[in-house]
């Protein structure tokens, strides 16, 4: 079963001409700016700064490595075949952005703010995206398992064909969120939490323990 419902996601504004400009980023500084570039297989490793801004720009098959950019900023930017895993991007800005095909395990993206993200055919076991607040976006066909979402603030957000076994998702705003394509086992949930949220009728049973229901 996949989500039938119109998803309006905005893709990123990207020029034809991007793939042209080739760039194989070394060093980043604090407050570093990149515009319309193509990085492609490529390994960025060891990099710490912060207020680091990427717009209209193009990542295929890059590997990153113990990089920490806080305070990111993306606009308009695709990456696709990339291995992001165990990076640190807190208190980022994420609009009009793509992660197609990635690897995000241990991926940190927590105290954020997504606008019209896609992930899709993701790996993302053990991402933190807690205190995040994500609108009109989208989780299609990846994997979450053991992830975090707490405290997260969902607006027009969906999940299509995704694993959520033991996502912690306490404290999170599921008021209209979909869960019914997704298998969400052990999910780590308050029941004040599911207020609003659309489950199908065997997610309702998993979900009654937590009122204290016996479902016979």
């Amino acid at each position: 079963m996949t989500i039938n419902k119109k998803i309006n996601i905005l893709g990123p504004r990207i020029s034809p001409g991007v793939e042209y400009n080739k760039e194989n980023i070394r060093n980043i500084d604090d407050e570093d700016t990149f515009s319309e570039i193509c990085m492609s297989d490529a390994f960025l490793e060891s990099q710490d700064a912060e207020y680091v801004r990427i717009t209209g720009s193009l990542f295929r098959n890059v590997e990153m490595n113990e990089v920490v950019l806080n305070s990111l900023d993306l606009v308009d930017v695709r990456f696709v075949n990339c291995d992001l895993s165990g990076c640190r991007f807190t208190k980022a800005r994420f609009d009009r952005v793509e992660f197609i095909n990635c690897k995000l395990m241990g991926t940190i993206f927590s105290d954020s703010i997504f606008k019209d993200v896609r992930i899709e055919t993701c790996k993302g076991e053990f991402a933190v995206f807690g205190f995040t607040e994500i609108r009109n976006s989208l989780f299609k066909d990846s994997s979450f398992v053991n992830g975090n979402f707490q405290s997260a603030k969902l607006t027009r957000t969906y999940f299509d064909n995704c694993e959520l076994q033991s996502v912690q998702m306490s404290g999170a705003k599921l008021k209209g969120i979909d869960f019914r394509t997704s298998n969400i086992e052990s999910i780590g949930i308050h029941a004040e939490d599911l207020a609003g949220a659309i489950v199908s009728p065997a997610q309702a049973v998993d979900f009654a323990r937590l009122l204290g229901l016996v479902v016979k």
